[in-house]
Protein backbone atom coordinates (compact mmCIF):
# COMPACT_ATOMS: atom_id res chain seq x y z
CA UNK A 1 0.00 0.00 0.00
CA UNK A 2 2.80 2.40 0.94
CA UNK A 3 4.63 1.62 -2.30
CA UNK A 4 1.46 2.30 -4.29
CA UNK A 5 0.97 5.65 -2.55
CA UNK A 6 4.62 6.54 -3.13
CA UNK A 7 4.38 5.70 -6.83
CA UNK A 8 1.21 7.74 -7.21
CA UNK A 9 2.87 10.67 -5.44
CA UNK A 10 5.85 10.55 -7.79
CA UNK A 11 3.56 10.38 -10.84
CA UNK A 12 1.54 13.32 -9.50
CA UNK A 13 4.70 15.42 -9.02
CA UNK A 14 5.86 14.60 -12.55
CA UNK A 15 2.46 15.55 -14.00
CA UNK A 16 2.47 18.83 -12.07
CA UNK A 17 5.98 19.57 -13.33
CA UNK A 18 5.00 18.88 -16.94
CA UNK A 19 1.85 20.99 -16.58
CA UNK A 20 3.85 23.89 -15.10
CA UNK A 21 6.36 23.65 -17.92
CA UNK A 22 3.63 23.88 -20.58
CA UNK A 23 1.88 26.64 -18.65
CA UNK A 24 4.96 28.89 -18.64
CA UNK A 25 6.02 28.07 -22.18
CA UNK A 26 4.74 30.86 -24.49
CA UNK A 27 3.97 28.62 -27.50
CA UNK A 28 5.08 25.38 -29.20
CA UNK A 29 7.59 27.33 -31.32
CA UNK A 30 9.68 28.16 -28.26
CA UNK A 31 12.40 26.21 -26.50
CA UNK A 32 14.06 26.94 -23.17
CA UNK A 33 17.70 28.03 -23.49
CA UNK A 34 18.61 29.90 -20.29
CA UNK A 35 17.57 30.80 -16.76
CA UNK A 36 17.41 34.40 -15.56
CA UNK A 37 17.67 34.81 -11.76
CA UNK A 38 16.10 37.86 -10.14
CA UNK A 39 18.69 40.30 -8.76
CA UNK A 40 18.24 38.92 -5.23
CA UNK A 41 18.35 35.33 -6.44
CA UNK A 42 14.93 34.49 -5.00
CA UNK A 43 13.23 33.84 -8.35
CA UNK A 44 14.52 31.84 -11.33
CA UNK A 45 12.91 32.80 -14.65
CA UNK A 46 13.06 30.57 -17.73
CA UNK A 47 14.24 32.23 -20.96
CA UNK A 48 13.05 30.87 -24.33
CA UNK A 49 14.19 31.15 -27.92
CA UNK A 50 11.12 31.48 -30.14
CA UNK A 51 10.64 31.56 -33.90
CA UNK A 52 7.39 32.03 -35.81
CA UNK A 53 6.42 32.84 -39.39
CA UNK A 54 4.88 36.18 -38.45
CA UNK A 55 7.31 37.49 -35.80
CA UNK A 56 10.57 35.86 -36.83
CA UNK A 57 13.05 34.89 -34.11
CA UNK A 58 13.09 36.43 -30.64
CA UNK A 59 13.69 35.68 -26.95
CA UNK A 60 11.02 35.54 -24.25
CA UNK A 61 10.75 35.27 -20.49
CA UNK A 62 7.93 35.54 -17.99
CA UNK A 63 9.75 37.53 -15.32
CA UNK A 64 8.98 37.40 -11.63
CA UNK A 65 11.13 39.56 -9.35
CA UNK A 66 11.13 41.45 -6.09
CA UNK A 67 12.06 45.12 -6.45
CA UNK A 68 13.02 46.18 -2.92
CA UNK A 69 14.40 44.64 0.24
CA UNK A 70 11.31 45.04 2.45
CA UNK A 71 7.66 44.02 2.32
CA UNK A 72 6.36 47.37 1.07
CA UNK A 73 6.83 46.51 -2.60
CA UNK A 74 4.73 44.04 -4.54
CA UNK A 75 6.37 41.29 -6.56
CA UNK A 76 6.71 42.38 -10.21
CA UNK A 77 5.42 40.03 -12.93
CA UNK A 78 6.01 40.84 -16.59
CA UNK A 79 6.28 39.14 -19.98
CA UNK A 80 9.48 40.33 -21.66
CA UNK A 81 10.59 39.99 -25.29
CA UNK A 82 14.14 40.62 -26.62
CA UNK A 83 15.35 40.68 -30.22
CA UNK A 84 18.25 38.65 -31.61
CA UNK A 85 20.76 41.28 -30.47
CA UNK A 86 19.51 41.09 -26.88
CA UNK A 87 17.70 44.44 -27.08
CA UNK A 88 14.27 44.79 -25.55
CA UNK A 89 11.45 44.61 -28.11
CA UNK A 90 8.44 45.00 -25.84
CA UNK A 91 6.83 43.82 -22.64
CA UNK A 92 3.30 42.70 -21.77
CA UNK A 93 1.54 42.78 -18.43
CA UNK A 94 -0.08 39.69 -16.93
CA UNK A 95 -3.82 39.80 -16.20
CA UNK A 96 -4.43 40.57 -12.53
CA UNK A 97 -0.77 41.52 -11.97
CA UNK A 98 -0.53 45.13 -13.08
CA UNK A 99 2.56 47.13 -12.15
CA UNK A 100 2.05 49.52 -9.24
CA UNK A 101 3.59 52.69 -7.81
CA UNK A 102 3.66 54.11 -4.26
CA UNK A 103 0.53 53.31 -2.27
CA UNK A 104 -0.08 50.35 -4.62
CA UNK A 105 -1.56 52.61 -7.29
CA UNK A 106 -1.72 50.92 -10.70
CA UNK A 107 0.48 52.21 -13.52
CA UNK A 108 -1.24 54.44 -16.05
CA UNK A 109 -0.79 54.00 -19.81
CA UNK A 110 1.65 56.95 -19.69
CA UNK A 111 3.64 55.17 -16.96
CA UNK A 112 3.93 52.03 -19.09
CA UNK A 113 5.07 54.08 -22.10
CA UNK A 114 7.71 55.85 -20.01
CA UNK A 115 8.90 52.55 -18.54
CA UNK A 116 9.21 50.97 -22.00
CA UNK A 117 11.21 53.94 -23.28
CA UNK A 118 13.63 53.71 -20.33
CA UNK A 119 14.02 49.93 -20.54
CA UNK A 120 14.80 50.20 -24.27
CA UNK A 121 17.55 52.75 -23.60
CA UNK A 122 20.81 50.76 -23.42
CA UNK A 123 22.60 53.81 -22.05
CA UNK A 124 20.06 54.90 -19.43
CA UNK A 125 21.66 56.53 -16.39
CA UNK A 126 19.32 54.53 -14.17
CA UNK A 127 21.36 51.40 -14.82
CA UNK A 128 24.72 52.95 -14.01
CA UNK A 129 24.37 53.31 -10.23
CA UNK A 130 22.84 51.72 -7.15
CA UNK A 131 19.22 52.79 -6.64
CA UNK A 132 20.19 54.62 -3.44
CA UNK A 133 22.16 57.14 -5.49
CA UNK A 134 18.89 58.44 -6.96
CA UNK A 135 17.16 59.14 -3.65
CA UNK A 136 17.35 62.39 -1.70
CA UNK A 137 17.58 60.99 1.80
CA UNK A 138 16.91 64.34 3.47
CA UNK A 139 13.46 64.49 1.88
CA UNK A 140 10.81 61.95 2.81
CA UNK A 141 7.38 61.04 1.57
CA UNK A 142 4.83 59.57 3.99
CA UNK A 143 2.65 56.86 2.46
CA UNK A 144 -1.07 56.85 3.21
CA UNK A 145 -1.61 53.16 2.48
CA UNK A 146 1.62 51.41 3.45
CA UNK A 147 3.55 51.48 6.70
CA UNK A 148 6.71 53.37 5.83
CA UNK A 149 8.38 56.37 4.27
CA UNK A 150 10.52 56.70 1.19
CA UNK A 151 13.12 59.20 0.05
CA UNK A 152 12.24 61.62 -2.70
CA UNK A 153 13.54 60.79 -6.17
CA UNK A 154 16.33 63.10 -7.35
CA UNK A 155 15.38 65.48 -10.15
CA UNK A 156 18.21 64.17 -12.35
CA UNK A 157 16.52 60.76 -12.69
CA UNK A 158 12.88 61.82 -12.92
CA UNK A 159 12.94 61.88 -16.72
CA UNK A 160 13.75 58.16 -16.77
CA UNK A 161 12.13 56.63 -13.66
CA UNK A 162 8.37 56.27 -13.46
CA UNK A 163 7.22 58.61 -10.69
CA UNK A 164 6.53 56.57 -7.56
CA UNK A 165 8.16 53.47 -9.06
CA UNK A 166 11.90 54.13 -8.86
CA UNK A 167 12.67 50.69 -7.42
CA UNK A 168 10.63 48.89 -10.09
CA UNK A 169 12.16 50.92 -12.93
CA UNK A 170 15.70 50.40 -11.63
CA UNK A 171 15.30 46.67 -10.94
CA UNK A 172 13.67 45.91 -14.28
CA UNK A 173 16.34 47.85 -16.20
CA UNK A 174 19.15 45.97 -14.44
CA UNK A 175 17.45 42.62 -14.99
CA UNK A 176 16.47 43.13 -18.64
CA UNK A 177 19.69 44.90 -19.71
CA UNK A 178 22.18 43.11 -17.48
CA UNK A 179 24.07 39.84 -17.98
CA UNK A 180 21.19 38.40 -19.98
CA UNK A 181 22.02 40.65 -22.97
CA UNK A 182 25.46 39.09 -23.34
CA UNK A 183 24.01 35.59 -23.01
CA UNK A 184 21.40 36.22 -25.68
CA UNK A 185 24.00 37.65 -28.06
CA UNK A 186 26.15 34.57 -27.52
CA UNK A 187 23.21 32.32 -28.35
CA UNK A 188 22.51 34.31 -31.52
CA UNK A 189 26.18 34.15 -32.52
CA UNK A 190 26.35 30.40 -32.00
CA UNK A 191 23.30 29.90 -34.23
CA UNK A 192 23.94 32.72 -36.70
CA UNK A 193 22.41 32.33 -40.15
CA UNK A 194 21.45 34.28 -43.26
CA UNK A 195 17.92 34.52 -41.89
CA UNK A 196 19.19 36.01 -38.62
CA UNK A 197 21.38 38.50 -40.52
CA UNK A 198 18.48 39.82 -42.60
CA UNK A 199 16.18 40.06 -39.60
CA UNK A 200 18.79 42.05 -37.66
CA UNK A 201 19.46 44.40 -40.56
CA UNK A 202 15.74 45.00 -41.08
CA UNK A 203 15.13 45.85 -37.43
CA UNK A 204 13.89 49.34 -36.54
CA UNK A 205 16.40 49.41 -33.66
CA UNK A 206 19.71 51.03 -34.66
CA UNK A 207 21.67 49.13 -32.00
CA UNK A 208 20.29 45.88 -33.38
CA UNK A 209 21.36 46.90 -36.90
CA UNK A 210 24.85 47.60 -35.58
CA UNK A 211 25.10 44.09 -34.11
CA UNK A 212 24.69 42.66 -37.63
CA UNK A 213 26.70 45.36 -39.43
CA UNK A 214 29.76 44.49 -37.38
CA UNK A 215 29.67 40.97 -38.84
CA UNK A 216 29.49 42.04 -42.50
CA UNK A 217 32.37 41.61 -44.88
CA UNK A 218 33.04 43.85 -47.91
CA UNK A 219 31.03 41.63 -50.24
CA UNK A 220 28.07 41.75 -47.84
CA UNK A 221 28.03 45.56 -47.95
CA UNK A 222 27.91 45.44 -51.75
CA UNK A 223 25.24 42.74 -51.84
CA UNK A 224 23.06 44.43 -49.22
CA UNK A 225 23.79 48.02 -50.26
CA UNK A 226 20.15 49.06 -50.74
CA UNK A 227 19.33 47.75 -47.28
CA UNK A 228 22.36 49.59 -45.87
CA UNK A 229 21.03 52.83 -47.38
CA UNK A 230 17.66 52.17 -45.76
CA UNK A 231 19.40 51.84 -42.39
CA UNK A 232 21.26 55.12 -42.95
CA UNK A 233 17.95 56.93 -43.42
CA UNK A 234 17.06 56.21 -39.78
CA UNK A 235 19.47 59.00 -38.73
CA UNK A 236 21.20 56.90 -36.07
CA UNK A 237 24.50 58.80 -35.87
CA UNK A 238 26.56 56.02 -34.27
CA UNK A 239 25.34 53.48 -36.83
CA UNK A 240 25.89 55.84 -39.76
CA UNK A 241 29.39 56.67 -38.60
CA UNK A 242 30.20 52.96 -38.42
CA UNK A 243 28.77 52.34 -41.90
CA UNK A 244 30.66 55.30 -43.36
CA UNK A 245 33.95 53.84 -42.15
CA UNK A 246 33.08 50.25 -43.10
CA UNK A 247 31.92 50.78 -46.70
CA UNK A 248 34.39 49.11 -49.08
CA UNK A 249 36.15 51.06 -51.83
CA UNK A 250 34.25 49.13 -54.49
CA UNK A 251 31.13 51.09 -53.50
CA UNK A 252 32.83 54.40 -54.28
CA UNK A 253 34.13 53.16 -57.63
CA UNK A 254 30.60 52.65 -58.85
CA UNK A 255 28.88 55.85 -60.01
CA UNK A 256 25.38 54.53 -59.34
CA UNK A 257 26.31 53.61 -55.76
CA UNK A 258 27.94 57.00 -55.23
CA UNK A 259 24.78 58.74 -56.38
CA UNK A 260 22.71 56.62 -54.00
CA UNK A 261 24.93 57.77 -51.13
CA UNK A 262 24.46 61.38 -52.17
CA UNK A 263 20.70 60.80 -52.10
CA UNK A 264 20.82 59.94 -48.38
CA UNK A 265 23.16 62.84 -47.55
CA UNK A 266 20.46 64.84 -45.74
CA UNK A 267 19.94 61.96 -43.28
CA UNK A 268 23.57 61.93 -42.16
CA UNK A 269 25.30 63.61 -39.22
CA UNK A 270 28.42 65.74 -39.69
CA UNK A 271 30.85 63.04 -38.51
CA UNK A 272 29.52 60.54 -41.05
CA UNK A 273 29.64 63.14 -43.81
CA UNK A 274 33.27 63.96 -42.99
CA UNK A 275 34.23 60.30 -43.44
CA UNK A 276 32.35 59.93 -46.74
CA UNK A 277 33.15 63.25 -48.39
CA UNK A 278 36.65 62.37 -49.59
CA UNK A 279 35.48 59.18 -51.27
CA UNK A 280 32.50 60.80 -52.94
CA UNK A 281 34.43 63.64 -54.59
Amino acid sequence: MKNTILKLSVIFIIIIGIFSSFKNKPNPNCSKILELPSLDGVFINDVYFCETETEGAYYYSKIETSVCSDTLCRIVNLKVYWDLAGNLKKFDTIPGKQLTKNDHINFTSEDYSKLLKTLKDNYSVIGKKHVGAFIEKDKFRKSDKIDGVSGATKRTIKEEAVEGALYSTHTLWKLINGTIKKQLKEYTNSNYSEKFKLQLLNSENGNTNLFALQKLKDDDYVEQFDLILKIMKKKHSLVNFYISKALPQSIFKDEISKQKLKNVWSFLDENSKSVLIENLN
